[in-house]
């Protein structure tokens, strides 16, 4: 274990497991916030979403230039029609499913087995991707990844639409204090700020740690022996994030174990 990552083990440890644990309190789900937009013309948790994204934008640029040497912003690949017909059947698949990929983890973190075939299908899907051989491009090195014009430009537009949601959001919660608490429910604004800056950290830091993420590159690795392991600082935030989650479904009492349904 390199020292780096000595010094890193207890914040990733930390961070994930504060996210997994905020999934769960705050029932966070990507089809529910669709389905809110489309059925009742609410967009609170749409936006909840986008205040993470931007809150993770912010703590990635930051410790990117801060911390050239720990922390990196990924490379990006060309948009391309396999990436669109990808993003469109995992949007399918998640309506299918009836839970994105936070929701399947608040599923399973509370004893839901249902939703373990979510996590087989995922390796199914990497392993046909790697048979196939379907090439991706060409990683290209992100222009936000040194400061820059374009990237000074970037986190100003992140951070402006980071707080003034969040501003939004204090201003309308701000005596709800029992939901910042261990015990108490946690609203998904509330829950998708931890979520972005955590959740950002750990992408600049431990980069591919995400469940989903570690589950492909291991069933890709079974089919081509040369695709690389999946870094030992994923596998320790993979393990928190499902920790935390349990962790949070057994605090509010709703962790219970339910048999697999097979649905026709």
């Amino acid at each position: 274990m390199t020292p780096n990552l000595v010094l890193l083990a207890l914040p990733i440890i930390m961070a994930a497991f504060i996210i997994g644990f905020a999934i769960r309190r705050a029932s966070i789900c990507a089809v529910l916030a669709a389905e809110q937009l489309v059925m009742h013309r609410r967009s609170s948790r749409m936006r909840s979403f986008l205040t993470a994204a931007s809150w993770a934008g912010v703590m990635i640029v930051l410790l990117a230039w801060l911390f050239p040497g720990w922390a990196k912003v990924s490379p990006g690949f060309p948009l391309s029609l396999m990436v669109l017909a990808g993003g469109a059947v995992f949007g399918i698949g998640a309506y299918v499913n009836g839970a994105c990929a936070f929701g399947t983890l608040a599923h399973l973190a509370g004893g839901d087995s249902d939703f373990a075939g979510t996590l087989v299908g995922i390796g199914i899907g990497a392993m046909a991707i790697s048979a196939l051989g379907t090439a991706h491009g060409i990683a290209q090195p992100s222009p936000l990844a040194t400061p820059s014009m374009i990237g000074v430009l970037a986190l100003a537009l992140f951070l402006l639409i980071a707080v003034r949601f969040t501003w939004t959001h204090y201003q309308a919660q701000r005596r709800r204090v029992r939901e910042l608490l261990w015990i108490g429910p946690w609203r998904p604004a509330t829950a998708m700020v931890v979520i972005g800056l955590a959740g950002g950290f750990l992408h600049a830091m431990a980069n591919e740690w995400t469940y989903m993420s570690v589950l492909s590159n291991r069933a890709a690795h079974l089919v081509d022996p040369t695709f690389p392991d999946p870094p030992l600082c994923a596998l320790i935030g993979f393990v928190s994030l499902l920790v935390g989650g349990i962790t949070a479904a057994a605090v509010s009492g709703k962790f219970h174990i339910a048999p697999i349904e097979w649905r026709a």
